[in-house]
Parts: C-alpha cells; sequence; structure tokens
C-alpha cells in the first residue's frame, strides 16, 4: 500500500475522532462562535488515548484500542442524542465555517505530508531517541511502557509518553509500520495544532479569514533573523535556517516553522495544540455567565472537569507546560470573580476556591498513575546571572511585541480609565505620562542586571491599569492576559532558570528558554494577532499614526515571511534522497547500511515482546543504538547521555555502558555470560559498527553458547539457546 494512501487512512481515522468528540465539545463550549469545533479533532485523539492508557494498566494491545473506541463512540452517541436538536440547528447555521474548518485542516494535513515526505529519514537530531520511546510505547504489554534504552525488569520509561501513545493508536489500528507512522503522526501534529490555532483565534475575532491569517502569522511566519542574517551578510548566500533557533547563546529558541522543517516528533511539538485548547478552555470561562456563590450547576462542573483534563494530560505530554497552564487557569478564574464585582455582587474566595479546586484535582488525580513511576530530574528553580538582551529579544518576537505594544497603546488613547489615576493629565498619553514611564525604565535599569528586564516591567506597570479595567470586553481582557502572561515569563526567564541534568555553567538556561520561550510565543503570538486586529476595527486617529503602524505591520510581516520562503528550499536542498515516508527508507538506499536494514527487518518480523537485544553503544547523536531505534526492543544502554538527562545522572548508567564493551570484548565466555544473565538478553546484533570497534576473536565468542539465528553478509543475529 503506498504511504500516502495510508496517511489518508490516518486523516479519515482523525475525522472519525472528531465526529465522536464533537457532541462533547458542542456541550462544553456553548459560549464560543464556532462552539469549539475546530478543536474536535485534537480532543478525540486525546481521549481515545487517555482511555486507552487507563486500560492499559490491565493490557495494552488493538483489543484495548477498540474498547476504548466503542467507549468514546458510546459518549459521543449519549451527547448527540441529548442535544440532537442543537446540534442539528448549529450545522444548518454553520454549514460554512464546518466546511472551511475541514478543508483548512486537510491542507495542512496534505502540505505537512507532502514537506516531510521530502525528508522522511529518521537519523538526526533527537529522531533516533524519538523513535525509539514511540516505537517502545507501541511495543508495551502494558503501561507505563519499558524504557527501549536501559533494559531491566522494572525499569520503565522515565519520560513525558502521552503525546507518543496518542500517535501509536491509528499505527497500531491500521497495522502502519512505525517509521511510516513517526512522519505521519509529524504531520498530523502539525495539521492539528494549526486547527487549535485557527479555531483560537477565530472565537477571538469572530472573523475566518482573520483566523487563517492569524494562524499564518504565528503557525508558519518565522522569527526576524532571517531578515537581520540578509543585512548581515549583503544578501542570501550566507543564510543559515537552523542559526535562527539559537539567537541567544548557548540556549535554543525554537518556534512552529523551525519545529516542522527539523520534523522532530518532540513533547514540546506534540503539546502545542492542547496548550493551545486549554488556552480556549480559559476563552470559554470567562465568558460564561457569572456563577452566583454555592450555585455549581452540573454543566460548569462538567466543563471544569474537561479543562483540568486537558490541562493535566499537558504534565504526561510535556511536564514543562503544565505549570504555566495552571498559572493560566488561576489568572482567568481569579479575573472573572474579581470582574463579577462591577453588577455589585461582592468579592468572594468561596466560588473561586471551589472553581480551582475542581480544576486542580482533575488535572492531577486522574495522572497519578503516571508520576507515581516518573522520577522528576530536575533540581529546582535558582538564580540566573545569564541575560537576553533586547536586540535578541526583538529578533526572536519583533513582530509579535509591536503589534502587542501599539494593542496597549491603542487601548490606552481609546479608554477612560486615565481619569481614576492622579499621576496622568486627562488627555490619554500625555508628556508627563511618557516622562514618568521614563524615569520609571532609568530607576529599574540601574536597579536591573537586565534592560530587557527593566522594558518588561515597564511594560508590565503599564498594563496594568488597562488589563484591570471592568468595561473591558471578554475577548479584548483575554488577550491582555495572555500579554501578561507571556511578559511575565520572559520577566522570569531573566531572573531564574530550571536547574536539571542539562544545566552547565556556559547554558544553564538553555532548558529554561527553550521550553518557556515556546509559551511566550504562543502567548505573544495570539495576544498579537488579537491586539493587529482591535486595531484594525479602532482605527487610529491620526493619518502619520494609521500609516506608520500599517506600515510597520506589512514590512515585519515581510521579514517574518523570509524565514518559511527562505528556509524551506534551503532545507530541501540539503536531501538527495528519493520523496518517501518510510523513515528507514536511507538504511535501504545506502549499500553500506543496506544489510543492518535486512538484519532490523528480521528482529521486526520475528521477535516479539520485549526481549533484549545487546547492541553497541556509543556516543550521542550517532549511528549507535540504532537497533533498539528502529525495532523499539530494549537493549542495555542506549544513548547514555540522554538517559542520564532523563534520569538525573544514576551512577548505574556509566556501568551499563562499561559493561556493554565489556560484553562485546572480552574473551571470557563466563564472564560474558554472566553479563548476559545480568541483564537478561536474549540476542546479540552484530553489524557495521560492532565489527568496526571489536575483534573478530571477541565476537566470535558468542557462537560458543547462542545459535545464529540470521546472518547476511554484514549482519550477525544470535539468540541465547535455551537452557536445561
Amino acid at each position: 500500500m503506498s504511504h500516502f494512501l495510508t496517511a489518508g487512512y490516518w486523516w479519515l481515522f482523525i475525522c472519525l475522532l472528531g465526529v465522536l468528540a464533537w457532541p462533547l465539545i458542542f456541550l462544553l463550549f456553548g459560549n464560543l462562535p464556532d462552539r469549539g469545533y475546530a478543536w474536535s479533532k485534537p480532543v478525540g485523539l486525546l481521549f481515545l488515548g487517555l482511555i486507552v492508557w487507563l486500560l492499559g494498566f490491565f493490557r495494552f494491545s488493538s483489543i484495548m484500542v477498540w474498547l476504548a473506541l466503542m467507549v468514546l463512540a458510546g459518549s459521543a452517541l449519549w451527547a448527540g442524542l441529548a442535544q440532537r436538536q442543537a446540534l442539528w440547528a448549529y450545522i444548518k447555521d454553520q454549514w460554512r465555517q464546518i466546511l472551511v474548518t475541514e478543508f483548512f485542516g486537510l491542507l495542512l494535513f496534505i502540505g505537512a505530508i507532502w514537506l516531510r515526505s521530502h525528508y522522511a529519514s529518521i537519523h538526526d537530531g533527537e529522531k533516533f531517541m524519538e523513535m525509539a520511546f514511540y516505537n517502545a510505547i507501541s511495543r508495551s504489554a502494558s503501561f507505563p511502557p519499558y524504557d527501549p534504552w536501559m533494559s531491566g525488569k522494572g525499569i520503565v520509561l522515565n519520560y513525558y509518553y502521552l503525546g507518543y501513545l496518542c500517535l501509536t493508536l491509528p499505527a497500531k489500528l491500521l497495522g502502519t509500520a512505525m517509521a511510516v507512522a513517526f512522519n505521519i503522526s509529524s504531520a498530523l501534529v502539525f495539521a492539528l495544532t494549526g486547527l487549535a490555532g485557527f479555531g483560537l483565534i477565530y472565537n477571538l475575532t469572530r472573523n475566518r479569514v482573520m483566523g487563517m491569517i492569524g494562524w499564518a502569522v504565528i503557525f508558519l511566519f518565522g522569527n526576524l533573523d532571517a531578515a537581520h542574517q540578509i543585512i548581515l551578510h549583503h544578501g542570501l548566500d550566507k543564510f543559515d535556517w537552523f542559526a535562527s533557533s539559537r539567537i541567544i547563546k548557548n540556549t535554543i529558541n525554537e518556534f512552529p516553522m523551525f519545529s516542522l522543517l527539523v520534523g522532530d516528533l518532540h513533547p514540546h511539538v506534540m503539546a502545542v495544540p492542547y496548550f493551545l485548547i486549554q488556552i480556549g478552555c480559559a476563552l470559554e470561562y470567562l465568558k460564561q455567565g457569572i456563577r452566583q456563590e454555592g450555585s455549581l450547576k452540573l454543566p460548569e462542573a462538567f466543563f471544569l472537569v474537561f479543562w483540568g483534563l486537558v490541562i493535566g494530560s499537558l504534565g504526561m505530554i510535556n511536564t514543562w507546560d503544565l505549570p504555566t497552564a495552571m498559572l493560566l487557569s488561576c489568572l482567568i478564574v481569579f479575573l472573572k470573580a474579581y470582574f463579577a464585582t462591577r453588577n455589585g455582587q461582592k468579592f468572594s474566595w468561596r466560588p473561586l476556591i471551589q472553581t480551582m479546586t475542581l480544576i486542580s484535582g482533575f488535572a492531577i488525580i486522574p495522572y497519578l498513575p503516571f508520576y507515581l513511576n516518573f522520577h522528576n530530574p530536575t533540581k529546582g528553580l535558582e538564580i540566573t546571572f545569564q541575560n537576553t538582551t533586547i536586540s535578541e529579544f526583538l529578533r526572536i518576537f519583533g513582530m509579535y511585541l509591536f503589534l502587542a505594544l501599539g494593542f496597549t497603546l491603542a487601548i490606552w488613547r481609546s479608554g477612560t480609565w486615565q481619569t481614576h489615576t492622579p499621576v496622568f493629565s486627562k488627555h490619554p498619553v500625555s508628556s508627563r505620562m511618557l516622562l514618568f514611564y521614563g524615569l520609571v525604565f532609568v530607576v529599574l535599569a540601574g536597579c536591573c542586571k537586565s534592560l530587557l528586564a527593566a522594558f518588561l516591567l515597564v511594560w508590565l506597570f503599564f498594563l496594568l491599569p488597562v488589563w484591570l479595567k471592568r468595561e473591558t470586553e471578554p475577548e479584548t481582557l483575554f488577550a491582555l492576559s495572555m500579554l501578561f502572561l507571556a511578559l511575565l515569563l520572559s520577566l522570569g526567564c531573566e531572573f531564574f532558570y530550571i536547574c536539571d541534568s542539562n544545566t552547565m555553567s556556559l547554558s544553564e538556561r538553555r532548558n529554561t528558554i527553550f521550553k518557556f520561550y515556546n509559551q511566550v510565543w504562543s502567548f505573544l503570538g495570539m495576544a498579537g494577532v488579537y491586539g493587529g486586529y482591535w486595531v484594525f476595527q479602532h482605527p487610529l486617529r491620526g493619518k502619520l499614526q494609521r500609516l506608520v503602524f500599517y506600515g510597520a505591520v506589512v514590512l515585519l510581516a515581510i521579514a517574518c515571511l523570509l524565514y518559511p520562503v527562505m528556509a524551506i528550499p534551503a532545507k530541501l536542498t540539503q536531501i538527495k534522497e528519493p520523496a518517501t515516508l518510510d523513515g528507514m527508507a536511507f538504511l535501504r538506499e545506502n549499500p553500506e547500511t543496506l544489510r543492518e536494514w535486512e538484519g532490523i527487518n528480521w528482529l521486526l518480523e520475528n521477535v516479539h515482546g520485549n526481549l533484549v537485544v545487546l547492541e553497541a553503544t556509543g556516543y550521542e547523536y550517532t549511528f549507535s543504538a540504532r537497533v533498539s531505534v528502529f525495532t523499539g526492543l530494549p537493549t542495555v544502554m542506549g544513548w547514555s547521555g540522554h538517559e542520564a538527562f532523563l534520569r538525573g545522572n544514576p551512577p548505574d548508567i556509566t556501568q551499563r555502558a562499561k559493561d556493554v564493551i565489556q560484553l562485546y570484548s572480552t574473551l571470557d565466555i563466563r564472564q560474558a555470560q554472566a553479563l548476559m544473565d545480568k541483564y537478561q538478553i536474549e540476542y546479540v546484533f552484530i553489524g557495521v559498527l560492532e565489527k568496526a570497534w571489536y575483534s573478530k576473536g571477541a565476537l566470535k565468542k558468542f557462537e560458543q553458547f547462542m545459535d545464529v539465528v540470521y546472518r547476511n553478509s554484514g549482519v550477525d543475529i544470535l539468540r541465547r539457546r535455551p537452557q536445561h
């Protein structure tokens, strides 16, 4: 079967999940223009994954996936019948919106599939680790899944794996080869992210065209580094598409378009659709009616449970997103309680505490089986002595910052809150105001170690009276809240970093910037897109102001569009492979690895379960650990640096690497057998790396107590003889 036809079946399956999730989504998002329709596909996949995960603690198999699908279908039938008239009325009234959403999602999926087919090889970046985990989760008989790079009884994968689990389900039901499924999954994540972003922007603006424009600005555009490189090098010849993700020295600043080009199926990428959906939950909550104290009704309780489950899922998809999602929920719940007082209602903490207890409970308690088997390798919060310069920050977020700043100033000029602030005159933007904030910036710049921190603090102080204005409409209040969180997270990165196993003196903020700037991109992007739309809907007063603002927006958009226009051809010209979705095809096409491909395929076809295979261990980002990567079978030690990072540098990792070397190099059969028993090794793989690194005599010893079960001109696979 053609791999592209397989991708089509995947999309049909995701559409089916969307249909099953839609009645529930429709019930929960009653205050949004599209009733959450754009989120039905990612939510359907998530719910199926959660049901399978819970069932998987008993057994994980295709039968369990079918059972979970039946549970989801039963829930959909109940929810659909309960509101069939409202659903049918919505479909008749909003069929254009439904068709636009479906077409847009399909277009994104086709585009991503086309792009992935031109660099499908699973061999660079983090793909080896991701493919190993993806494969191992699919092969696990129950949960938590075993670790393919650290074999042993009771040793489980110490990683946030829900995203991988969800994406293995179509492969398990449709019988897709995992090397093909990996690339389809990567394209699918991009499409689901696009749908989530489109839906969120549409629900903010009630404008389909703006939804697509906003999606492009956030998920298709790049940062300003491409334009910076052109100016710096006086032309296009030296453009480096990869360098745009390394603007701040010794850190990583990925963004959606870069992630698509890299093609890594990494947790921070898989989490984006659900990070956006929990933002959408916050918008729905803000638009719901004010609840009287002690009167939590069933529909609202269902919604809060759903919100909590989505937030909690982020802990299992990309744990770094969980604290920020919880912070957003606390902020929005507090704001709603605060703004309820404008109707004369006395502020009360009880509804707020009830709401957050329900959200937090369902964000944590259902996921306890995961946390009970997860060791957090981070070591806490530390003060950083490294900072981002204003120029670096502008190169990363320049367009969104301009839109958001213009949005803030425009609201200042149009508001009436200034009359309650004695520091300022009655004029919206006065010389006294500018002088005041200028002095604040100078004072903060003198006190702070970072000019960027001073700038962000001034902006936050500037934003507060606008943000907390009681007459603000929900959408605008929500956009300002996203801007507030974006500035707060950016400010936090100037003072603190998360200490983990990847922290080194020169790159202490590496993971902190990597993870939190991704969140800032989503928050600031949404706030900037809505801000630009708001300014367009409320035109600036002077012609010169309008000319400057709109002209700058156009120039910045062109500068950001340079990245995909230049980076996609630059990436594709690096690839010399035929179009395919098979991530293992590069092994077959290369004469040096053809025999390895044949040996790995033999293991895939003949070895079932999770029997341990011994293979050579080597350095990170090399060809070592390729057997465990492409089969999912556990090995004694994969990439030791990655395992050390995921587990907090336990001493066992170093010993395992030494034992693998000893197993291959020793001539002592008894010593080899003892080590084989220690790690319960069933198969030994002797391929290109093993023959290059170890002597023939040392490798020949395995045949004295093992049987050769597969052999070609480059690979030997041996299995232990049964012990009587």
